[in-house]
């Protein structure tokens, strides 16, 4: 849970503050990763990979003493071998649907798949003044109060602007709520806590408003991680209409025990500022002594200090590094005591998949979850998908605006940018040396691609995902074409913006293809 105290964000419950900005991200490939043109046919080399990354195609199994028996898997490590991928697409989202019948109550069938009929409304009521600055040129308002009506009820709410760039005129907000006295009385605005309640994102980062609500879907089918819910309304204000917005709460504690995890387990989320994060502090690399505070959020009500964090990093994470900074073939045999492995992989396949590059240093989670028995392993969840779908970072403007998509920049894209094989503090590249310490274990590193390949051929991504991304598109089209304060003018540019989607879709189809040899 996190607060906010009026311009500070603070773990509730604990004395860590920090700024309320949003973290920097970072951009750009290896001296030794390449551009590969879509439709790139033959399979990888060392040299169309990120510098100093391990090359290991896929080879068959050893055979005893020529017999042509295949030999039983060797592990590099007493942890084990990875077990495969799992499907996970259930009935109503995956198989397709031939006419509205087929659908629940309030859905219609739109290019093969259930969704709902209208977009749903939410309105917002504030000062006549700052509206008249929301709906600016761009607009330059910070934060303000509102009254907030969805389905029929009523809410007090305080909407602090997530990102303002010169080309905004739509703005995306983080929303709060208050937090009750300890009697349970509503507190005066202006006073007390503030809660991060849920997040609405406007069209700055994505002109069709689809790339993080599919990514968030895609994660959640792909992994199995717990990851929060979110859907698209159009937003009124003062009885003006605003424009469509998708709108989303993160994964709470009744959404983390619903996916089978705990709630009460410990909990870090990678969101620091300023120095620290700049220099690398959500890379999980070592930091100085008490500067994890920094780079990291306590988010449990049972974190009560950073040691456990700085276990997993200097007891596991640096450990490996190290052991396979000194010769060839090892493991991440520490890791693999104390990580969920399986999950990792899950998740590093599901973020190449989408080419998201948001994720090495910031936007996601750590939590030692109770495993079985009486052991304990760290999961890595993500969230915040705005640089989804090849979505590039705008270096000129330093912001998010996607002024374009990129299907094949590299592979790896997502999970593995830059020079990643100094492990030490401060670095000065972006990636993230957990990250790097099991795709450098070449067992870890096999089993990572046979999921690409796996994911890739699953009902999901090849059938379902392309109908997602034209019938979300259907019903946005007619509120976002004549949207006044969205960066698209009509139809046929809306229209463009759902034809890249459904062009990324297959150009990194066919590029993963090639890369992982999933033939």
């Amino acid at each position: 849970m996190r607060c906010l105290v009026f311009g500070m964000l603070a773990a509730c419950g604990s004395s860590t503050s920090l700024e309320l900005t949003e973290g920097e991200q970072g951009s750009g490939s290896g001296a030794g990763s390449a551009e590969v043109a879509a439709g790139y046919s033959r399979p990888a080399t060392p040299a169309d990979l990120p510098e100093g990354f391990p090359f290991a195609p896929p080879v068959g199994p050893d055979e005893v003493g020529g017999s042509g028996e295949a030999t039983a898997p060797r592990s590099l490590c007493d942890a084990g071998i990875p077990a495969a991928w799992e499907p996970r697409c259930g009935a109503a989202l995956c198989e397709r649907c031939e006419s509205d019948g087929a659908c629940g109550a309030g859905l219609v069938c739109r290019s093969g798949a259930c969704l709902p009929a209208t977009l749903p409304e939410a309105t917002l009521e504030l000062l006549p003044e700052r509206a008249a600055q929301l709906f600016g040129a761009p607009a330059r308002l910070a934060s303000f109060w509102a009254e907030m009506v969805r389905d029929g009820e009523s809410a007090r709410r305080f909407f602090a602007v997530r990102r303002e760039t010169a080309t905004d005129t739509k703005l995306s907000f983080d929303v709060y709520r208050q937090q009750l006295s300890e009697t349970g009385e509503v507190l005066p605005e202006g006073s007390g806590e503030l809660v991060l309640d849920e997040r609405w994102v406007g069209g700055f980062a994505d002109g069709s408003l689809l790339r993080e609500a599919l990514s968030q879907q895609a994660v959640a089918v792909l992994t199995g991680q717990p990851v929060g819910t979110g859907e698209h309304w159009l937003v009124t204000v003062n009885g003006q209409t605003y424009g469509p917005m998708f709108i989303f709460r993160e994964a709470d504690d009744a959404a983390l025990e619903a996916a089978g995890r705990s709630a009460d387990a410990l909990r870090f989320v990678a969101e620091g500022s300023g120095e620290i994060f700049a220099s690398g502090g959500g890379a999980l690399v070592p930091l100085p002594d008490g500067r994890y505070a920094e780079a990291f959020v306590e988010e449990s009500s049972s974190a009560d200090d950073f040691a456990p964090l700085a276990s997993l990093v200097e007891g596991a994470v640096a450990v490996d590094a190290a052991a396979q900074a000194g010769g060839s073939g090892a493991g991440a045999c520490a890791v693999r005591r104390v990580l969920d492995v399986n999950g990792y992989l899950d998740g590093l396949a599901a973020l190449v998949l989408l080419g998201d590059g948001g994720h090495a240093r910031a936007n996601y989670r750590l939590s030692l979850q109770p495993g079985a028995g009486s052991g304990r392993r760290w999961e890595v969840w993500y969230d915040n998908f705005g640089l989804s779908f090849g979505c590039l970072w705008n270096e000129a403007d330093n912001n998010a605006l996607c002024g374009g998509m990129d299907a094949s920049l590299t592979a790896y894209s997502g999970v593995f940018e830059g020079d990643a094989s100094a492990a030490a503090y401060p670095v000065t590249q972006y990636f993230n040396l957990l990250t790097d310490v099991v795709l450098r274990d070449p067992e870890l590193e096999r089993a990572f691609g046979v999921r690409i390949c796996d994911m890739l051929d699953s009902a999901y991504w090849s059938e379902a995902l392309p109908r997602q991304i034209a019938g979300l598109g259907a019903l946005l089209e007619p509120s976002a074409s004549v949207d006044p304060r969205d960066r698209l003018e009509g139809a046929d540019a809306f229209g463009a913006e759902v034809d890249a989607l459904l062009a990324y879709h297959a150009d990194r189809t066919r590029l993963l293809r090639s890369q992982f040899l999933c033939f």
